[in-house]
């Protein structure tokens, strides 16, 4: 992962996305799912009955504690920043 050779550097890390923090493609930096729907425990049950796999969140929550900054952005508040910036 990525995010594991910038800590053995010594950098900080973070994930900044408009899309949700455990979608598809920010999950890619920190998560291991056999399917990108595995967001929650609902999701992952309904294929793992035997319960041994994380969904996403819960990965994100309890197995990257070195990820100091996790942040949804949506457009609109992209767009609001763009504007006082450019102004």
């Amino acid at each position: 992962m990525l995010f594991l050779t910038l800590l053995t550097a010594g950098k900080s890390v973070g994930i900044i996305s408009t899309d949700s923090l455990v979608g598809a493609s920010p999950s890619s930096a920190y998560a291991h799912a056999a399917h990108r729907n595995w967001r929650t425990d609902g999701e992952v049950w309904a294929d793992d009955p035997t319960g041994q796999c994380k969904d996403i969140t819960r990965q994100l929550v309890e197995d990257n504690i070195d990820i100091q900054v996790c942040e949804n952005w949506s457009a609109s508040k992209l767009l609001v920043i763009n504007l006082i910036v450019c102004q």
